[in-house]
């Protein structure tokens, strides 16, 4: 079970910030949680486009019910500064964000403002791009596993995730492809491997979904090839959410964002929920202790 107590929105007023508050008015009155919808005024040099008229973001009647709506304007010539700090002085449990603004491709855009706080936030972010996706339309959600302990991780809040939203979820392994000359002489080659790495792969996961997902558990899936390639196709396929972890196994690399992550963030033609490797879990009575260990 999730627990959301604070959660930001950072806005520019763009269509996308709009579709992605419906998201976090969404999650905010599942949770009669505060939601801080937070504007921040740059210098116009510093976003290279000019100021945009306010259009308050406004509650429907029935989420107006549960969630408490707390309006910031703040001034700062690093946007990114400004959300991090305010998260950070908040206690924050969840940014929710637009990934392009006013000008499409520059202003919100991941590999700027929003891939930024994805990579430095000190809480869990859901990023909504230019998607039909809406909380209503959620039914399928797709993790991706890369059996060490902070997939894992992700996977549980997966499945928190899939009883919100009345949803299953599917678990995805990608086995990374690789070549290497028989220098050593093994006489062994990818291709008569393959098949038995997918079988022992197809029997963890299915461990995975019967210990973790239970009833929500949807359908598992091993792939061969690139991690990221493959993630956003597979959720291209059938999926209405993503849910992975900001670290894999080799901690700062395999999941780290600036590689599989930032790709499937930047790509991903759903909304994708990335949870903290580190720092306070948002399952009630959850600890990060053991988010480390491996699962083989």
């Amino acid at each position: 079970m999730l627990h959301l107590r604070r959660i930001l929105f950072p806005t520019d007023y763009s269509a996308c910030a709009e579709h992605a508050f419906d998201h976090a008015a969404f999650l905010g009155a599942q949770f009669d949680a505060e939601l801080h919808v937070l504007h921040v005024e740059a210098p116009v040099d510093a976003i290279e486009d000019e100021p945009t008229e306010p259009r308050p973001h406004s509650l429907s009647d029935e989420d107006a019910a549960f969630v408490r709506l707390i309006e910031v304007e703040k001034r700062g010539d690093s946007v990114r500064e400004v959300i991090l700090r305010y998260a950070r002085a908040q206690d924050v449990d969840l940014i929710v964000m637009g990934t392009h603004g006013r000008r499409g491709v520059q202003h919100f855009l991941l590999g700027s403002v929003a891939e930024r706080i994805v990579r430095e936030a000190p809480c869990a972010v859901l990023t909504v791009g230019p998607t039909e996706t809406t909380p209503a339309t959620i039914q399928r959600i797709l993790a991706p596993v890369d059996f060490s302990g902070r997939s894992y991780e992700a996977v549980k809040h997966a499945r928190a995730l899939a009883d919100l939203y009345d949803a299953k979820v599917d678990l995805l392994h990608v086995v990374e492809a690789t070549f290497a000359p028989d220098v050593y002489g093994l006489g062994l080659a990818w291709s008569d491997v393959i098949p038995d790495v997918i079988e022992r792969t197809d029997e963890a996961m299915a461990e995975i979904a019967r210990d973790l997902l239970g009833e929500r558990a949807g359908i598992t899936r091993v792939e061969v090839g690139a991690d990221a390639a493959i993630i956003i196709e597979v959720a291209r396929q059938k999926a209405d959410l993503i849910v992975m972890g900001t670290h894999g196994r080799t901690g700062l690399e395999r999941f780290a964002l600036g590689s599989v992550t930032e790709r499937v963030v930047q790509h991903a033609a759903c909304p994708v929920f990335t949870v903290r490797s580190f720092g306070a879990s948002l399952l009630v009575g959850a600890s990060r202790e053991n988010a480390d260990a491996d699962l083989t």
